[in-house]
């Protein structure tokens, strides 16, 4: 049984899982589904697991009988982000454009020299990357620290990655994470446990993972 909300929601009567403050729930009838809208424990999870929250609660109060499904959530896709590169010259003197598919950043000039000696006003892979996963981290600890009851004021995080000669070649060899937190409701000894654990999840931390050393420290102000 399903109705259409005027608010664009689905609401379904069989609907028997949840997100309740960060922590799934399952109904008496285990998962359930609702024409093309299919909620599981387990999808919930694999969302928690990388330790980047849904876009949105499934509900804020369940009575396993009538739960409100945004549609952004019952049908999330992957989600895919662009930039391109106009490069001219050779490697040591030549000059580079990057571009972004959202627009949210300026075209930025991406040089050699900028990479390996002093930016000199440009940018380079590894702030972006440092840029990349700084933002990425700072989603993660938020929402385990929301799981844990104890979401965050605010949190600063500074990522620095170091590109440096390896062998023959240049490498990325460590990403150096440092936040610092203002949380209440909890201590120093649980704040760093969480850091390690978004440290560890993130999913540029993963993608990073067994190629790049990354470590953080966490500190609460």
């Amino acid at each position: 049984m399903r109705r259409t909300q005027p608010s664009g929601r689905r609401t379904c009567e069989s609907v028997e899982v949840a997100l309740i403050e960060g922590v799934c729930v399952r109904g008496p009838y285990g998962p359930a589904s609702c024409g093309s809208v299919l909620v599981a424990c387990k999808w919930v999870q694999k969302w928690w697991s990388f330790g980047v929250p849904t876009p949105k609660t499934l509900t804020k109060k369940s009575d396993y009988g009538k739960e409100e499904i945004p549609r952004g959530i019952a049908h999330a896709m992957a989600a895919q982000r662009t930039a391109e590169v106009t490069w001219e010259g050779d490697l040591l003197n030549g000059l580079g454009r990057v571009r972004f598919g959202s627009g949210a950043v300026s075209e930025a000039s991406v040089s050699w020299a900028s990479r390996t000696e002093t930016p000199s006003g440009k940018t380079s892979p590894e702030e972006l990357l440092a840029g990349a996963h700084a933002s990425c981290y700072s989603m993660s600890l938020s929402a385990g620290l929301a799981r844990n009851r104890t979401p965050p004021k605010r949190l600063d995080v500074k990522a620095t990655a170091t590109f440096d000669r390896v062998g023959e070649g240049w490498k990325v060899t460590t990403m150096e994470l440092a936040v610092k937190g203002s949380v209440p409701g909890i201590d120093a000894a649980k704040f760093g446990e969480l850091a390690e654990a978004a440290k560890d999840n993130c999913p540029i931390s993963q993608a990073l993972k067994n190629n790049v050393q990354v470590t953080v420290k966490a500190a609460l102000v």
